[in-house]
C-alpha cells in the first residue's frame, strides 16, 4: 500500500525538477498560452464536476448559473484589458 504522504511528494518533487530544468530558458509565448489554456480548462472541468452539483443542491439553479456567467464574463473582460493595457 502507498502511504498517503507519497500522493504529496511525488507531485512536489517533479514540480520542483522541473522548475529547475526550465530556470534561465525562454518558452515561446504560443507554447505558454497552450498551456494556460489547457489549465483553464482544467479549473473549468473540477468547478462544473464538483462545485456546481453541490451549490446547485445547495440554493437556487437561476442564481448559480448567473454567477458562473458573470464570473466568465469576467475573465474575458480581464483578458481584453490585458490585451489592450498589459
Amino acid at each position: 500500500m502507498i502511504p498517503p504522504v507519497a500522493y504529496i511528494i511525488l507531485p512536489a518533487l517533479v514540480l520542483v525538477a522541473s522548475g529547475m530544468a526550465m530556470a534561465g530558458r525562454s518558452v515561446a509565448s504560443s507554447l505558454v498560452s497552450k498551456f494556460q489554456h489547457f489549465a483553464g480548462g482544467v479549473v473549468l472541468a473540477a468547478v462544473g464536476l464538483e462545485l456546481l452539483p453541490a451549490a446547485q443542491n445547495a440554493g437556487s439553479t437561476a442564481g448559480l448559473v448567473v454567477g458562473f456567467c458573470a464570473g466568465f464574463a469576467l475573465l474575458l473582460a480581464l483578458q481584453r484589458f490585458g490585451d489592450r493595457f498589459g
